[in-house]
């Protein structure tokens, strides 16, 4: 019953305006207030009251203790009454006793004979240790009468309450009078200041109800204090905004799927589908009429249900799948290549309620990468072919060139004594000629295979590397008066070793060969970064020579394919001219980039790097 009571304050308060609101609080506020401090206040004074007459009772049992002790050592109870009856002058003590030690009445206030009142009882009762009982309106206190450290006696005192208790009856209704000036003058008060509170509020419930019609998403609320209410303003004005913004962005997004030559579908954890845009219905064939409410089984085809099955289950544990390429049904029947990106659909508690899927038709992909595939095939066979014709045109040419070289070997041994040193100079370019024909026809065979055949990528310390190739051509170096130098260590990269040994053999030798100094030097060392032709590059080699250097014009012509320069370091050796088109071909296959800088009798700089992301 008393839920139910409470239960109708509680709605009939709801119900009430702010203002009433605010007056009821505040005047309940003051109310509860008053009477707990009231009640604090006389709980207070009653027990000051009562510990104050606890202890004014036990002066007065000990002052007449004090005076009774000669009357209780030489028995005489009429001395004992006569210091009782100063009692009268204290009209709250309705009754007092003396005992002697064996406990019996021995004096009485008021006296009466044979210590009996007039319905023919004991006046006193039973004595008692020391003791302080209330009850029935009455104090009554028993203390022992002592004589230094003995016990002679007991005195025992009744004292009315009721006039304590008038005391504080009359402080409650001085208590209540003033709870009922206060709550009035708090209603008053409440009454009169509440607008400060109330006319904000109702102002800013006018703005709410304005929006709510009007869906105006311009409408402000005026900020009137920089308190607690205007900081719910500036909240509101906020809120509208972002609604704003919200709703744009929404508008705009549904102008985006509907404008998207995507399928974008969504579907509940059933597989109903609950929107299709445009783009679903060009991808699709069926108008939006036709497809929500149904099962999106309508594009599935039977044997890839399990697709369907295995996304569900992804998109229930809270997963997005990616990328996924599967074939789905049109409306008249064909078949559709498309790649779907599936996302789960979260209510605002974060429960998964459903799938967004967004089907983009890769129908023209598939078929371009069925002609790439073929083209493919096409380029390996005509690659294989290629290689084959290298081979055997190498062959065959390799034979005649044989020959020439043979049978100019023969002619100068059987007849260099017949022949005029015309004819011997003669024989012997011809045999230079037939080798370094010979020589090309291998660059050649080489290089037409340099750029397909497979790279044995490992991890490889180039520090030894350099000191392999050091060993390697050490009478090389002696013999030009030579050396290489490395400035500090160089990291571990990951590599084809035999491609990129050959990159720094290449590289030192032409150091060592386009060189006119006295003593030739190589740095070969390591850059974490180097400015390049396109920018800056990151961990780059360098091979540093102080050589006869290269014209500007030449910092390009010197990799294609059988361009030479002149070498003006007077050198016997002459190349192919293929050495830096190998470099260069093995480090593009690096995913690296080569680069010089040179000034012509300072020497030369070879820059390159490798593993790097080719924009």
């Amino acid at each position: 019953m008393a839920s139910g009571v409470f239960h109708k304050l509680k709605t009939s308060f709801s119900t009430l305006p702010i203002r009433a609101k605010s007056t009821a609080i505040i005047i309940g506020i003051c109310a509860v207030a008053l009477i707990t401090a009231s009640f604090l206040q006389d709980a207070f004074n009653f027990f000051n009251e009562k510990t104050q007459l606890l202890e004014r009772l036990s002066i007065t049992a000990k002052v007449f203790s004090m005076q009774t002790v000669p009357a209780l050592q030489f028995e005489d109870p009429k001395a004992a009454t006569e210091n009782l009856s100063a009692l009268k002058y204290q009209p709250d003590i309705k009754r007092a006793c003396i005992y002697n030690d064996r406990g019996e009445a021995f004096a009485s206030y008021p006296e009466w004979n044979s210590m009996k009142n007039f319905a023919g009882e004991p006046l006193c009762p039973p004595a008692r240790p020391e003791e302080n009982i209330y009850g029935n309106g009455m104090l009554r206190i028993f203390r022992d009468i002592t004589a230094g450290d003995h016990k002679v006696g007991i005195i025992y005192i009744e004292y009315d309450l009721s006039g304590m208790y008038r005391n504080l009856g009359r402080g409650w209704l001085i208590n209540i009078a003033i709870l009922v000036i206060a709550v009035i003058l708090a209603f008053l008060l409440s009454s009169y200041f509440q607008h400060a509170v109330s006319e904000p509020i109702m102002r800013l419930a006018a703005k709410v109800r304005e929006f709510s019609k009007s869906r105006d998403y311009s409408i402000r609320a005026r900020k009137e204090n920089d308190d607690e209410l205007g900081e719910l303003v500036d909240t509101f004005n906020r809120m509208i905004e972002e609604i704003g913004k919200t709703v744009e962005s929404r508008e705009l997004l549904a102008a985006i799927v509907e404008s998207s030559d995507d399928a974008i579908i969504s579907k509940n954890l059933d597989g109903i589908i609950n929107s299709w845009n445009v783009g679903a219905a060009k991808v699709f064939g069926y108008s939006a009429e036709e497809a929500v409410g149904k099962h999106i089984n309508l594009i599935i085809p039977h044997e890839r249900l399990q697709e369907e099955r295995y996304i569900v289950g992804e998109i229930k544990k809270g997963r997005s799948v990616e990328h996924f390429e599967t074939i789905r049904h049109a409306k008249d029947g064909h078949d559709i290549n498309i790649s779907l990106t599936v996302s789960p659909i979260r209510d605002n508690s974060g429960k998964i309620i459903g799938a967004s899927k967004i089907a983009h038709d890769i129908t023209q992909r598939k078929q371009g990468e069925t002609e790439i595939a073929r083209y493919m095939r096409e380029l390996e066979r005509s690659n294989q072919e290629l290689d084959d014709f290298a081979y055997i045109a190498s062959h065959d040419l390799k034979e005649p060139l044989r020959g020439l070289f043979n049978h100019a070997s023969f002619l100068l041994e059987d007849y260099q004594d017949k022949l005029d040193e015309d004819g011997v100079r003669r024989l012997h370019r011809l045999s230079d000629l037939a080798a370094r024909m010979e020589d090309l026809v291998n660059d050649l065979l080489y290089f037409s295979r340099l750029g397909r055949a497979e790279l044995a990528i490992q991890e490889i310390n180039p520090n030894e590397i350099i000191t392999d190739i050091e060993q390697m051509i050490e009478p090389f170096l002696k013999e030009r008066n030579a050396r290489i130098i490395v400035p500090k260590p160089m990291p571990r990269i990951t590599c084809d070793r035999p491609r990129i040994t050959e990159v720094f053999r290449n590289l030192i030798t032409n150091a060592v060969k386009y060189n006119d100094k006295e003593e030739r030097i190589v740095e070969v060392g390591f850059l974490e970064m180097a400015m390049g032709p396109e920018g800056l590059e990151k961990k780059v080699f360098y091979i540093k020579d102080n050589g006869i250097g290269i014209a500007e014009e030449f910092h390009q012509e010197i990799f294609r394919i059988f361009k030479r320069l002149q070498n003006s370091a007077g050198e016997k050796e002459q190349g192919t001219g293929v050495g830096l088109t190998f470099v260069k071909k093995i480090v593009e296959r690096h995913k690296g980039r080569i680069w010089l800088e040179s000034k012509l009798g300072e020497g030369t700089v070879f820059y390159f790097n490798i593993n790097q992301e080719v924009s």
